[in-house]
């Protein structure tokens, strides 16, 4: 059984009140774009047929859109839509883009009411250029949240995966909670739902939640080792190193930059990126 949440008592839509999205060094919450996670050497080899050149901003690659991402910029209307100019960030293509919150309770058959927040992101690229790259999510952190699954993408020291190989994570188990200790274990990985890139859909919507409840192929698993965020003006508090996961449904790390990744975040003039995901909280 559900029941809606007004919006106004969504904590979303409380958070979108303040300017704390402006100023988020640990990206709490915020709506990622134009790409999540980490793009290869702060570059796009080969998009509508030559080499397009992004600032730097983790260490040699260019992570969550750049210094001014979209979990940086201002949106509109309930719906939060944003048009996204051609050279945002110096990414090619004017963009239109929607995130769209549905909050809701929902009570299970004992009778426990869980907090539901379904986020359907919508974005497609109207002019400007014959092709861009899109892969939005939300960078989520929660206390506790072991991984569904254990399949990885091996990254090197900058975080860019190694190879197309797949394998196993050592050391952690599908759905098995552990301990997270001062600095073991020391996660920020691609783990893989999806293991076949061909058939993964640049709009994953249709397709069924997976057990992660999400339509992504993958998600980043982060234990928090960046995490240092002092109090501030607006009531946040301080959160410090390992202070709590991060998960971020998406698409395969670096996806433009590996031939044969490049169509689940390659988008055409015309074309749609989507993508939904859900979160459930529960008290303790």
């Amino acid at each position: 059984m559900t029941s809606p949440i007004s919006e106004n008592s969504s904590p979303k839509a409380q958070s979108c009140k303040s300017l704390r999205y402006r100023t988020n060094p640990a990206h709490f919450g915020a709506t990622i774009g134009r790409v999540a996670n980490r793009l290869k050497d702060a570059r796009i080899d080969n998009l509508n047929g030559g080499v397009v050149l992004l600032e730097a901003n983790n260490g040699p690659n260019t992570l969550h859109g750049g210094k001014e991402g979209w979990g940086l910029k201002g949106w509109r209307g309930p719906e939060l839509a944003r048009d996204v100019h051609h050279g945002d960030e110096n990414f090619p293509g004017e963009v239109e883009a929607w995130v769209r919150y549905s909050p809701y309770e929902e009570v299970e058959g004992g009778g426990e009411k869980a907090v539901v927040l379904e986020m359907e992101y919508e974005a497609q690229l109207v002019d400007g250029a014959e092709e861009t790259v899109l892969n939005s999510t939300n960078h989520t952190f929660a206390h506790k949240s072991p991984p569904p699954t254990n399949p990885h993408l091996p990254p090197d020291s900058t975080g860019i995966p190694h190879s197309t190989d797949i394998s196993p994570y050592p050391g952690i188990t599908p759905n098995q909670t552990f301990t997270l200790g001062l600095t073991e274990p020391d996660i920020d990985d691609c783990f893989i739902l999806n293991k076949d890139p061909s058939s993964i859909l640049l709009d994953t919507r249709p397709l069924p939640l997976t057990t992660f409840l999400t339509t992504e192929p993958a998600f980043q698993f982060y234990t928090g080792k960046y995490v240092n965020v002092v109090p501030r003006a607006d009531g946040s508090p301080r959160r410090v190193l390992r202070a709590g996961f991060c998960v971020e449904p998406s698409r395969y790390v670096n996806a433009a930059n590996v031939e044969a990744w490049r169509g689940m975040t390659v988008v055409k003039k015309g074309e749609v990126f989507g993508c939904k995901i859900v979160y459930r909280a529960w008290k303790d």
